[in-house]
């Protein structure tokens, strides 16, 4: 199989992050009956990184798991049809966007880069620090903002966090949310995710996560399984000094605040 984009879905907390779920991104090309007949492929096409979130969502709400906030880096990607399926699911998510994605100043109702947006309502923000244990601790700035999707995409209300240390070199972080209600300190600690599994993908990699050479979609399916035990297992059977190094490499991460 030629080059693909993969998506996995993690499940994460400050203790571990396992992976439970991949989906790869498959053109219409594919799906077509010799596309099948060679690699395997499904019969119905994943074409983009928003079908393939909104596909492994409703599998893991087969599962009967207790439904938790979807968190994802969302800057390779146009996050607003992917907020729309989100949305039309009823699934709360945080997604960490662009600074030039477009979004709607509901005070004066133009449109505006998020950065902009971000930087013209700056002198609301307040000193806080992200809530929870293994917090960075270095001063952060965040402000929550009311605001609109541009275009016709159907969102809910949607609120922009915004996020600045004193370093002028770090980048602004700028997360939009339908958990309006969810104090900025809370959000920004939920953002935490993603260098959580940052930092636990390292170990994935080493136990085959990029691996694959083989030429077949199902071979493919039943290598990521075998990866994720043996993850989860390495996860689990990590040494006092291993947990401690996890430790550090993601709070290095965190104090970054940057990628």
């Amino acid at each position: 199989m030629q080059r693909q984009y993969v998506l996995g879905v993690w499940i994460a907390s400050e203790k571990a992050s396992v992976p439970v779920e991949w989906h790869m991104v498959l053109p219409d090309k594919w799906t077509s009956s010799e596309s099948r007949r060679k690699v395997g492929t499904p019969g119905k096409a994943c074409p983009s990184r928003s079908d393939c979130l909104r596909e492994a969502i409703e599998e893991l709400s087969r599962w009967g798991l207790r439904q938790r906030p979807v968190v994802m880096d969302a800057r390779e990607v146009d996050p607003l049809p992917l907020i729309g399926k989100l949305a039309a699911s009823s699934v709360p998510f945080l997604l960490r966007i662009r600074e030039d994605t477009r979004l709607a100043d509901l005070e004066s109702g133009r449109l505006m880069a998020a950065a902009q947006l971000a930087e013209l309502h700056k002198g609301a923000s307040r000193p806080l620090l992200p809530a929870g244990s293994g917090a960075p601790r270095t001063p952060v700035c965040g402000l929550g903002l009311r605001v609109g999707a541009a275009g016709p995409v159907r969102t809910g209300p949607l609120l922009m966090a915004a996020q600045w240390t004193a370093d002028p070199r770090a980048a602004t972080m700028i997360w939009l949310t339908n958990m309006v209600d969810t104090p900025i300190p809370m959000l920004l600690g939920l953002g935490r995710a993603l260098h959580w599994v940052r930092a636990d993908r390292e170990t994935c990699s080493r136990v085959g996560m990029r691996d694959f050479e083989g030429r077949s979609f199902p071979g493919w399916h039943r290598h990521m399984t075998l990866v994720s035990v043996a993850h989860t297992i390495a996860v689990l059977t990590r040494t006092g000094q291993q947990r401690q190094q996890w430790t550090r490499r993601t709070e290095a991460r965190l104090g970054q605040l940057v990628h």
